[in-house]
Protein backbone atom coordinates (compact mmCIF):
# COMPACT_ATOMS: atom_id res chain seq x y z
CA UNK A 1 0.00 0.00 0.00
CA UNK A 2 0.99 3.66 -0.34
CA UNK A 3 3.33 4.74 2.45
CA UNK A 4 1.15 7.81 3.05
CA UNK A 5 -1.59 5.43 4.22
CA UNK A 6 0.66 3.70 6.76
CA UNK A 7 -0.13 3.78 10.45
CA UNK A 8 1.97 6.07 12.62
CA UNK A 9 4.97 4.23 14.03
CA UNK A 10 7.10 5.98 16.62
CA UNK A 11 10.18 4.94 18.55
CA UNK A 12 12.01 6.67 21.37
CA UNK A 13 15.73 5.93 20.96
CA UNK A 14 18.53 7.36 23.06
CA UNK A 15 20.55 10.06 21.37
CA UNK A 16 24.26 10.66 21.92
CA UNK A 17 23.57 12.29 25.28
CA UNK A 18 21.44 9.36 26.51
CA UNK A 19 18.29 11.48 26.14
CA UNK A 20 15.10 10.02 24.70
CA UNK A 21 13.84 11.50 21.46
CA UNK A 22 10.65 10.73 19.54
CA UNK A 23 11.27 9.38 16.04
CA UNK A 24 8.46 9.00 13.51
CA UNK A 25 9.53 6.21 11.15
CA UNK A 26 6.68 6.93 8.74
CA UNK A 27 7.84 10.52 8.30
CA UNK A 28 11.46 9.43 7.87
CA UNK A 29 10.41 6.96 5.17
CA UNK A 30 8.28 9.49 3.29
CA UNK A 31 11.16 11.98 3.32
CA UNK A 32 13.55 9.25 2.13
CA UNK A 33 15.82 9.97 5.08
CA UNK A 34 18.12 7.00 4.38
CA UNK A 35 20.88 8.27 6.66
CA UNK A 36 18.51 8.74 9.58
CA UNK A 37 16.90 5.34 9.07
CA UNK A 38 20.29 3.64 8.86
CA UNK A 39 21.48 5.37 12.02
CA UNK A 40 18.31 4.41 13.87
CA UNK A 41 18.63 0.80 12.74
CA UNK A 42 22.24 0.54 13.87
CA UNK A 43 21.61 2.16 17.25
CA UNK A 44 18.16 1.03 18.25
CA UNK A 45 17.06 -2.06 16.29
CA UNK A 46 18.23 -5.66 16.47
CA UNK A 47 17.13 -8.70 14.51
CA UNK A 48 17.63 -12.45 14.24
CA UNK A 49 16.23 -14.13 11.15
CA UNK A 50 15.66 -17.78 10.27
CA UNK A 51 18.01 -17.48 7.32
CA UNK A 52 21.77 -17.84 7.61
CA UNK A 53 22.57 -14.23 8.43
CA UNK A 54 25.83 -14.60 10.38
CA UNK A 55 29.01 -13.66 8.51
CA UNK A 56 31.04 -16.81 7.85
CA UNK A 57 34.24 -14.81 7.40
CA UNK A 58 34.07 -13.75 11.05
CA UNK A 59 34.40 -15.71 14.28
CA UNK A 60 31.57 -16.10 16.77
CA UNK A 61 32.94 -13.28 18.90
CA UNK A 62 33.42 -11.00 15.90
CA UNK A 63 29.84 -11.61 14.76
CA UNK A 64 28.46 -10.69 18.17
CA UNK A 65 30.74 -7.66 18.38
CA UNK A 66 29.68 -6.28 14.99
CA UNK A 67 26.61 -4.27 16.16
CA UNK A 68 28.75 -2.73 18.91
CA UNK A 69 31.47 -1.73 16.44
CA UNK A 70 28.89 -0.09 14.19
CA UNK A 71 27.82 2.26 16.98
CA UNK A 72 31.37 3.11 18.04
CA UNK A 73 31.60 1.08 21.25
CA UNK A 74 35.13 0.91 22.65
CA UNK A 75 37.04 -2.37 22.32
CA UNK A 76 37.14 -2.96 26.07
CA UNK A 77 33.40 -2.43 26.48
CA UNK A 78 32.60 -4.53 23.40
CA UNK A 79 34.82 -7.39 24.58
CA UNK A 80 33.19 -7.32 28.01
CA UNK A 81 29.74 -7.41 26.45
CA UNK A 82 30.69 -10.35 24.21
CA UNK A 83 32.04 -12.26 27.21
CA UNK A 84 28.80 -11.58 29.09
CA UNK A 85 26.63 -12.77 26.20
CA UNK A 86 28.75 -15.87 25.60
CA UNK A 87 28.03 -16.87 29.18
CA UNK A 88 24.37 -15.90 29.17
CA UNK A 89 23.65 -17.88 25.99
CA UNK A 90 25.81 -20.83 27.15
CA UNK A 91 28.06 -20.68 24.10
CA UNK A 92 30.64 -23.20 25.29
CA UNK A 93 32.39 -26.06 23.57
CA UNK A 94 32.08 -29.64 24.77
CA UNK A 95 35.41 -29.19 26.51
CA UNK A 96 34.04 -26.30 28.53
CA UNK A 97 35.80 -23.45 26.73
CA UNK A 98 33.79 -20.71 25.08
CA UNK A 99 33.25 -20.48 21.33
CA UNK A 100 34.48 -16.90 20.90
CA UNK A 101 37.17 -17.79 18.35
CA UNK A 102 35.21 -20.51 16.54
CA UNK A 103 34.05 -20.05 12.96
CA UNK A 104 30.30 -19.97 12.55
CA UNK A 105 30.34 -22.70 9.88
CA UNK A 106 31.60 -25.11 12.55
CA UNK A 107 28.63 -24.53 14.87
CA UNK A 108 25.67 -26.82 15.44
CA UNK A 109 22.19 -25.52 14.56
CA UNK A 110 21.44 -24.66 18.18
CA UNK A 111 24.77 -22.89 18.69
CA UNK A 112 24.28 -20.92 15.49
CA UNK A 113 20.85 -19.76 16.60
CA UNK A 114 22.12 -18.67 20.01
CA UNK A 115 24.93 -16.67 18.40
CA UNK A 116 22.39 -14.94 16.16
CA UNK A 117 20.21 -14.13 19.18
CA UNK A 118 23.19 -12.84 21.16
CA UNK A 119 24.20 -10.62 18.26
CA UNK A 120 20.64 -9.27 17.98
CA UNK A 121 20.79 -7.77 21.49
CA UNK A 122 24.52 -7.07 21.81
CA UNK A 123 24.03 -3.29 21.47
CA UNK A 124 20.97 -3.29 23.80
CA UNK A 125 18.49 -2.16 21.10
CA UNK A 126 15.11 -0.72 22.02
CA UNK A 127 13.33 -2.79 19.36
CA UNK A 128 14.18 -6.38 18.39
CA UNK A 129 12.70 -8.54 15.62
CA UNK A 130 13.15 -12.31 15.91
CA UNK A 131 11.85 -15.01 13.57
CA UNK A 132 11.29 -18.46 15.13
CA UNK A 133 14.03 -17.81 17.72
CA UNK A 134 13.61 -21.16 19.49
CA UNK A 135 13.25 -23.50 16.49
CA UNK A 136 16.72 -25.10 16.86
CA UNK A 137 16.85 -25.04 20.68
CA UNK A 138 15.74 -27.50 23.32
CA UNK A 139 13.14 -26.24 25.82
CA UNK A 140 15.68 -25.27 28.50
CA UNK A 141 17.92 -23.37 26.08
CA UNK A 142 14.91 -21.73 24.41
CA UNK A 143 13.47 -20.51 27.69
CA UNK A 144 16.86 -19.16 28.75
CA UNK A 145 17.26 -17.28 25.45
CA UNK A 146 13.80 -15.73 25.67
CA UNK A 147 14.54 -14.72 29.27
CA UNK A 148 17.47 -12.67 27.97
CA UNK A 149 15.14 -10.84 25.61
CA UNK A 150 12.65 -10.34 28.43
CA UNK A 151 15.38 -8.93 30.69
CA UNK A 152 16.40 -6.48 27.97
CA UNK A 153 12.79 -5.42 27.45
CA UNK A 154 12.35 -4.75 31.18
CA UNK A 155 15.67 -2.93 31.61
CA UNK A 156 14.70 0.25 33.47
CA UNK A 157 17.67 2.13 32.00
CA UNK A 158 16.82 1.23 28.40
CA UNK A 159 13.41 -0.48 28.14
CA UNK A 160 12.28 -1.81 24.80
CA UNK A 161 10.10 -4.26 22.93
CA UNK A 162 10.56 -7.55 21.10
CA UNK A 163 8.49 -8.60 18.08
CA UNK A 164 8.62 -12.39 17.80
CA UNK A 165 7.28 -14.63 15.04
CA UNK A 166 6.73 -18.14 16.38
CA UNK A 167 4.66 -21.29 16.01
CA UNK A 168 5.32 -22.17 19.67
CA UNK A 169 2.11 -21.09 21.37
CA UNK A 170 3.28 -22.09 24.86
CA UNK A 171 6.33 -19.79 24.68
CA UNK A 172 4.21 -17.02 23.19
CA UNK A 173 1.84 -17.21 26.14
CA UNK A 174 4.72 -17.38 28.62
CA UNK A 175 6.65 -14.38 27.33
CA UNK A 176 4.42 -12.15 25.16
CA UNK A 177 2.14 -9.40 26.40
CA UNK A 178 0.38 -9.06 23.04
CA UNK A 179 -0.33 -12.13 20.88
CA UNK A 180 -1.44 -11.61 17.27
CA UNK A 181 -2.66 -14.83 15.67
CA UNK A 182 -2.54 -14.91 11.87
CA UNK A 183 -3.50 -17.28 9.08
CA UNK A 184 -2.08 -17.46 5.54
CA UNK A 185 -3.85 -15.95 2.56
CA UNK A 186 -3.48 -17.77 -0.76
CA UNK A 187 -1.20 -16.01 -3.26
CA UNK A 188 -0.55 -13.15 -0.81
CA UNK A 189 2.73 -12.21 0.85
CA UNK A 190 1.00 -11.16 4.09
CA UNK A 191 -1.41 -13.21 6.13
CA UNK A 192 -4.74 -12.36 7.73
CA UNK A 193 -5.10 -11.28 11.36
CA UNK A 194 -7.33 -13.77 13.17
CA UNK A 195 -7.20 -12.38 16.68
CA UNK A 196 -5.32 -9.97 18.94
CA UNK A 197 -4.97 -11.01 22.57
CA UNK A 198 -3.50 -8.73 25.21
CA UNK A 199 -1.78 -10.24 28.22
CA UNK A 200 -1.96 -8.53 31.66
CA UNK A 201 1.46 -6.81 31.56
CA UNK A 202 2.28 -4.18 28.93
CA UNK A 203 5.85 -2.84 28.85
CA UNK A 204 6.90 -1.09 25.66
CA UNK A 205 8.77 1.94 24.41
CA UNK A 206 6.94 2.02 21.08
CA UNK A 207 3.94 4.16 20.32
CA UNK A 208 1.63 2.96 17.58
CA UNK A 209 -1.72 4.19 16.39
Amino acid sequence: SNVSDMKVFRLRPEDGDSELSLVDLREMWIRNNARGIDSLRRRSIGFALQSRELLTSLTVGENITLPLRLVGTSSSTANARVKELMERFQLRSQGGGDLTHSRVNSLSGGEYQRVALARAIAHSPRLVFVDEPTAALNREMARGALKEFENLQHNSANPGATVMITHDESFAREFANVIITMSPVKDAAAGRVVSIERQPVLITSMETS
